[in-house]
């Protein structure tokens, strides 16, 4: 084949990808619309209340919207604030227009006077849940599963569904890592997030173990579909990433987005790291394709809700949502006084715990004393010392990118966005592992 050849077949796939990836972003927009659409055509919200006004005089429904956990979780570590605003979207405006309710998200609880928790509950058990607060911003796709649930089981029943799949997510994940990395790596892999983070008290909070078990599990399915698809690079994992980023959008509070594009390159990375740094390297820029086909995916599904927001609010209404968004992401920047890499400061050492910060310098330091170790036994400096550079730089670009990008509200959230910053102490970890056991088995 021929230098002309190679360059017609590299346009004909670039072609087919983008208009596939066109295809698959139009559907899952339509998809979104449509779910939403059936579900609060279909779900009652005189059930739902009554459910919620159970739950509120039995006290399993929060009370108030930054408790403290058993665990001793406060704060962002315990949002309640969240799953209280999320409880309430839509929730008393049952006779408005569906479209209309999916286009506004109204919720009822307030960001003002007693705070969403209060509200809810004096909302619930009073029977006068009204909406008065757009929350156009985002899809608000876990309100499907919250009304769903609600509709036909009481608040404790959903809330331990919710634990189960944040645990199934979570095993799920392990289990990839297990035949990837062999034994006792999955050790590695979840035991920070528990002893680090607040991953004891994440299935408390309905939002936040929604979001990062769909995190989880989309980016274990990345090994299972380089092992069972041909050809998986053509097609397959790049339009697999642009349904995880759209799929988690559409879920998502803004909880932890760099998780799922970092661990997907993660994945791929381990298994296409090659023997020589040429290998590395180029398995390297396609990680970081993954990783923006998952951001692409992301982003186009916010667009989506902001033009069907636009068609159906009109565009006044969407001006005054994006001003009161710049406006709020303005004051909070400077309030915080956050510069470059100032976000990233703040996660690495969320409220000052030096043990967070310690585990990812040690971890970073014992993976690489691991790889000059190997390098020192069995030679291969410059392929080992790449290999294990390539397989890390991909991910950590994932979450710094994204961190500084939304560089005010990750430094305003270190309570879970620094949650992810717990992968730069992992992903070395077991990318020094892979290493190892690669030299050992010869």
């Amino acid at each position: 084949m021929g230098p002309g050849d190679k360059l017609a077949a590299l346009v004909r796939k670039t072609l087919r990808l983008a208009f596939a990836s066109a295809g698959v972003s139009i559907a899952l927009g339509v998809f979104f619309i449509g779910f939403l659409a059936l579900t609060l055509s279909l779900t009652s919200d005189a059930r739902i209340i009554a459910n919620l006004r159970q739950a509120s005089i039995a006290e399993t429904l929060p009370q108030h919207s930054y408790p403290t956990s058993i665990f001793g979780h406060s704060g962002h570590q315990f949002d309640a604030y969240t799953d209280c605003v999320a409880l309430g979207i839509n929730l008393g405006n049952e006779g408005e227009n569906v479209f209309r309710r999916v286009a506004e998200s109204s919720t009822a609880t307030r960001e003002t006077g007693n705070g969403p928790c209060r509200e809810l509950n004096d909302g619930v058990r009073s029977g006068q849940v009204s909406t008065d607060y757009g929350y156009l911003r985002f899809w608000h796709g876990y309100q499907a599963y919250f009304r769903i649930l609600l509709s036909v089981a009481p608040f404790d029943t959903m809330m331990r569904i919710t634990a189960l799949l944040f645990f199934s997510a979570l095993i799920f994940f392990a289990l990839q890592v297990q035949g990837i990395f062999r034994r006792w790596a999955w050790v590695a892999a979840i035991l920070p997030f528990f002893a680090l983070s607040d991953f004891l008290t994440v299935p408390m909070v309905a939002t936040h173990a929604l979001s990062l078990a769909w995190a989880f599990f989309t980016a274990s399915l990345t090994p299972l579909i380089i092992q069972r698809v041909r050809n998986p690079e053509d097609l397959a994992l790049p339009l697999f990433a642009l349904v995880a980023g759209a799929s988690y959008n559409f879920l998502n509070f803004l909880i932890n987005p760099p998780l799922a594009p970092a661990l997907i390159a993660f994945f791929y990375m381990a298994q296409r790291h090659g023997n020589e740094p040429r290998d590395a390297w180029r398995a390297a820029l396609y990680a970081l394709m993954l990783i923006g086909f998952w951001y692409a995916g992301f982003f186009i599904a916010w667009i989506e809700k902001w033009a069907f927001a636009a068609s159906l609010l009109g565009p006044d209404a969407v001006r005054a949502e994006l001003a009161q968004i710049f406006g709020k992401y303005a004051t909070t920047q400077q309030r915080l006084a956050v510069n470059f890499l100032g976000a990233t400061r703040r996660n690495l050492i969320p409220g000052w715990n030096w043990y967070f910060f310690g585990y990812i310098a040690a971890s970073c330091a014992a993976s690489a004393a691991i790889v000059l170790a190997l390098v020192r036994k069995h030679g291969g400096a410059a392929a080992r010392i790449t290999a294990f550079c390539a397989i890390c730089a991909p991910s950590f670009i994932a979450i710094i990118s994204w961190i500084e990008l939304a560089r005010a509200h990750s430094a305003e959230h270190s309570g879970f966005v620094s949650r992810t910053f717990l992968l730069m102490g992992i992903i070395p970890t077991l990318a020094a592992i892979r290493l190892w056991r690669e030299a050992r088995n010869g």
